[in-house]
Parts: structure tokens; sequence; C-alpha cells
């Protein structure tokens, strides 16, 4: 959430208070997430569109976009937007971030991880245009009168009402089915037409150079089940929205039970890249409440909240098939939640891995999230499960 560090005034080096930003209709303002996707955004003040009031304008790298703008709306690379101020100086709040493009509305496109910009006056017409740099450490110019910045942002609004709705509380009761899917679509791309299963709000959301239904037979692969890699572009996700967010704060203890089957085929030993996320509840912001990963180092990764437990045997290759089981222990506020593992891998001289982490955790899971970092080969998600014991 992006907030602002009010100086003191009898001392301009000291925090006074650090002051939450809002929207116009007092939203937060969310330009970030989890899993890296946060402290990358490249922020500037300055009066963009001349009316005397300052307003925002920032560099964002692609991932990050989804947080703030609707699916198909992200740029094609990183990319810099403003935020116009629609309150005043002392008092802002901002309308949701729109992308400064060519006047054409084409994107400016650059082949960097980040999109650094800063807004300067270089012509000295008294109005502002625009210095930007990339990871090869070139630096470029925009002149204002090459740009356009002002663009409909009507399904970005919907998007965020959306994710910041009212929720009611939900009472689980014994054998209820939080979520389920087995998979059985057409074999091919994923898209948002893939709505099938129980528990969900909408359809599958993919990203990734492969997002894919396969039906060709694997290790606990029964029928159809779900594969993505990430390749060169970058991480690839699955994405789905829960119909009745998850209470992590709920009246009375809840028990909830997971399984799946996944079968992750390595590439190669790729040092900081192999990182696997088999499952992660997450709030609509993208902040994860509970999951479970492998690490670059081959290690099993429990997050529960702020918590996080890794496997001692970080010796565990994670290529080849594993069916996985857990066990979700909610409590009431105030009390400590449980979030417990087991990992069997197909290979019968492998060694099960049992773990459990404890933690008070507290926020609505909305999100169900499975990822596979670039370049860390390819994973494959057979039929999930979740209901209520």
């Amino acid at each position: 959430r992006l907030a602002c560090a009010v100086p003191a005034p009898e001392n301009r080096t000291m925090i006074e208070q650090v002051a939450e930003l809002k929207d116009g209709s007092g939203l937060p303002i969310v330009l970030g997430g989890p899993a890296g996707l946060s402290g990358r955004i490249k922020l500037s003040v300055a009066d963009w569109d001349g009316d005397g009031k300052w307003d925002i304008v920032f560099g964002c790298q692609q991932a990050l976009q989804r947080f703030f703008r609707a699916p198909g709306r992200t740029a094609p690379c990183a990319a810099p937007f403003w935020m116009r101020n629609v309150g005043s100086n002392s008092n802002p709040a901002f309308e949701l971030p729109q992308m400064i493009t060519f006047r054409d509305g084409s994107p400016i496109r650059v082949g960097s991880h980040n999109f650094n910009v800063y807004p300067t006056d270089l012509n000295r017409d008294g109005k502002l245009d625009i210095l930007f740099g990339d990871d090869e450490g070139f630096i470029y110019h925009l002149s204002r009168s090459r740009l356009a910045w002002t663009e409909p942002t009507q399904k970005d609004q919907e998007m965020k009402r959306e994710r910041f709705a009212p929720r009611k509380k939900h009472r689980y009761r014994s054998g209820e089915v939080v979520f389920s899917e087995d998979w059985n679509y057409p074999t091919g791309s994923i898209t948002p037409k893939m709505d099938g299963g129980k528990g969900w709000k909408n359809g599958w959301k993919a990203y990734g150079d492969i997002a894919e239904v396969s039906g060709n037979p694997l290790p606990l692969m029964d029928g159809k089940y779900a594969k993505i890699a990430g390749g060169k572009k970058g991480t690839a996700r699955l994405e789905r929205t829960l119909a009745i967010p998850l209470d992590f704060s709920p009246d009375k203890e809840t028990v909830f039970e997971l399984s799946l089957s996944f079968n992750r085929q390595d590439n190669s030993n790729n040092g900081g890249t192999e990182v696997v996320t088999i499952l992660e509840l997450a709030t609509a912001e993208g902040a994860p409440l509970c999951a479970v990963e492998t690490t670059s180092g081959e290690a099993l990764v429990l997050k529960l909240g702020s918590k996080v437990l890794a496997s001692k045997d970080a010796a565990v290759a994670f290529d080849g098939a594993y069916a996985l089981t857990a066990r979700l222990v909610l409590r009431p506020e105030d009390q400590m939640d449980t979030w417990s593992v087991e990992l069997i891998p197909a290979d019968p001289k492998a060694k099960p891995i049992k773990m459990q982490v404890e933690a008070e955790v507290d926020g609505l899971a909305g999100e169900l999230n499975q990822r596979i970092m670039k370049y860390a080969g390819s994973v494959a998600f057979d039929s999930l499960k979740m209901e209520t014991k």
C-alpha cells in the first residue's frame, strides 16, 4: 500500500508520521504484492498536469501491474504511469494510475526489468518531459509533445471495488467443499473460460510461457492436469478467485484438509531460480496467508502469515512426482493457527517430509495461486480439493 512519510517541522530529517495515501473513493492505493513483487516502484512527485497540485509519476515492472490494472490491460513490458491528485496538496487523493504512452496510444517499449522514470523540463518550455533509464545503463529522453497520458480506467475501478468490497463471514459446515478442481477441460491453453470445479467465483487466469491443460501420462497424474513453465520470460502462474473468501479468524475453531499431486520436471540447476509455489492462499491484495513452496536451495517451506519454516533437509531434488496432503486449523482472533503438510514422493526410496508451523494470522484469503520461477523447468498440478472437517 502506498504511503508517504511526513517529516517533523522542527527537524526535517526526523519522520513525524507515516500516512497511507488514498484514492478518490477513500480506498488504499496498492501498487505491489508478495513474492518479490514489492519495493520495485520508482516514484517521483511532480505537478504532471500543471494544475498546481502534486501528482505521482512512477515506473513499474510488468509483473506488478496486475495489482492495479484489470486483466488484459497490463503493458507488454515495464511502463511509466501517473496518478492525478484530485484532492489538495495538504490532503491528497489520487485517481487510479494511467499509463504514459506515445501520442498514438502505443506503449513505450523497453527491454528492461524496470522503468525508472523521472519527470523534468529538459527543453525549458515550462512543461514536464520524462527521462528514463534501462537495465543496460542507457538513459532516454522523451519530450511531452510526443506523449499521451489520459486513458479510461473503468475496468481497473471495477476490479478494485470488487477486491475491497466488504465480505460477510461464512461459517463452514463439516464436509463442505471450500474449493475443488479436476481439470476436466479440453487440452490446450488455460483460459478464463475454464470455470469448472466448485467454490470459485470465476475461471482460471494463467500467465507465463506455458500454461496449458494436458493429458500426457505422468506419474501420479490421474487423467488431465495443468502444466506451467516460466521459460525465459519470467514466472508462470495460475490464479483463481474463491467464491467465498476464507476467513482466517473464524468465530470458532475450524479444520480444513487439502490434497493435491504435482510433478516437477527440472531442466537444470539454475541457482536462485528454482522456486515453486505448490499452493498459496492470499488476500485480494496479494498478501500470502498460507503457502507451501520449494526454495532455490531445494528445501520445502511452509508459510503461515509472517511465519516461515524451512525443512532442515535441503537435499531433496523436487524433481519428480509427489502427493501432498495438508491440514489448516483456523482459530478465533488472538489464537494460534496451525498449518501442517505431508509430502510423499512417488519414489519409494525417498522419505516423506512432514512439517508444521503455528502463527496467529488474520485476514481473508480470496485468491489461490500456483507458480514456478523462470528457468526452473515445469510443474504439473493434478486435481486439488479443500474441504471442511
